[in-house]
Order: C-alpha cells, then sequence, then structure tokens
C-alpha cells in the first residue's frame, strides 16, 4: 500500500484529466521599465496641480500624506537630513553625507553629493550621482544619468537617455539606452 498510494494522485490524472491545457500566458506582455518614475510624476502632478510655482510646504497624498516642499532651486548644505518630499522646480544640488529620507522630484539637473542616501529620485534632466552614494528604492531620469563610482542604485535605475556608469557600481535592474561604463561624464574636446 505504500509503495502504490504515491502513483494513485497521477494515474487518476491520466484516466480523468483536468489539467488537459496549458496555463494561459500573454507571450505579449511587457513590462514598461520606467513605470515607477512615470507613476510618480503623474502623482506629483495631480497631486500639486496648480501649486508647483508656490514656493513652501503643501500636502501631497502617496500611500499616506506626506509633506511636500515646493522650491525653485535647492542647495542642501553638508549631513543634513530631509524628511519631507521634495518637489524642485529648477536644479538641486547636495554637499556630502545628505539624507533625503523622502522621494525627490526635479524639473531641473540634479546633483547628489559623495556619500549620499536618498529614497527616489524622479529627474525630468540630468542625475548625477556622488561616489559612495546609496539608492534605496529607484531612479528614474528623462535624460541621462552619471554615476560615480562606489554607488549603490537600489532595485531600479531608468533612463530615457544613456546610464554612465563607473567603477564598483551595484545595481539590480537597469534601463536605458545605451548603457555604459568607464567615465562619469563625457570629456568634450
Amino acid at each position: 500500500l505504500m509503495i502504490v498510494l504515491p502513483f494513485v494522485p497521477g494515474l487518476t490524472e491520466v484516466w480523468k484529466p483536468k489539467d488537459r491545457y496549458p496555463l494561459p500566458i500573454d507571450m505579449d506582455y511587457s513590462r514598461d521599465p520606467r513605470y515607477l518614475g512615470k507613476s510618480a510624476r503623474k502623482i506629483f502632478k495631480r497631486g500639486l496641480k496648480g501649486k508647483t510655482d508656490q514656493p513652501g510646504t503643501h500636502t501631497l497624498t502617496f500611500s499616506t500624506d506626506e509633506v511636500v516642499e515646493i522650491s525653485n532651486k535647492r542647495k542642501v548644505e553638508d549631513d543634513t537630513v530631509i524628511t519631507n518630499v521634495l518637489y524642485i522646480n529648477e536644479e538641486l544640488e547636495s554637499e556630502p553625507g545628505v539624507h533625503f529620507e523622502n522621494d525627490i522630484y526635479s524639473l531641473g539637473e540634479v546633483t547628489i553629493g559623495e556619500n549620499n542616501l536618498v529614497r527616489t529620485i524622479a529627474g525630468d534632466s540630468n542625475i548625477t550621482l556622488g561616489k559612495g552614494s546609496t539608492v534605496v528604492r529607484w531612479i528614474d531620469s528623462e535624460k541621462d544619468i552619471f554615476v560615480e563610482s562606489g554607488c549603490d542604485l537600489g532595485h531600479s535605475t531608468s533612463a530615457v537617455g544613456s546610464i554612465n556608469l563607473t567603477n564598483d557600481v551595484h545595481f539590480r535592474r537597469l534601463f536605458g539606452l545605451p548603457v555604459s561604463t568607464g567615465k562619469s561624464k563625457p570629456v568634450s574636446i
């Protein structure tokens, strides 16, 4: 009985098949690699409609209500901790050791200093990450991304343009056209 019993479920499937056909799989389905950045932009634009030209703090609902700081241009001093969501109309620049505990959306260029900790960045222009910086979740750029050595890019990094990586960069998923390694920024002659 102990020898025959394990074969009973298989034999009943042969005599009376229930799973005759394979499971339906959509072979044309593909996931948008820029989904995270696109959906974050939609939330910002819908939630801050008409408020983006008014610097100050506002409330925006992601999964919970968040305080959003709207600035035209922002330079963050070293070793600062930023707890609010940032919406920047122009460029964002940070010095070494800054911790961004929440999301960033910038319409201008983003230059992250050395050894920064960033949760997420959605940028409509170029994004540059300084040496040793860490991204907790993801980065998405409408242009190019430049990454210095020793960075950790989190779960997803995507760009409409190119992604340029230097030495010792850790990543899980990259999407850019093209993705290159070597010098961090193109040198103009």
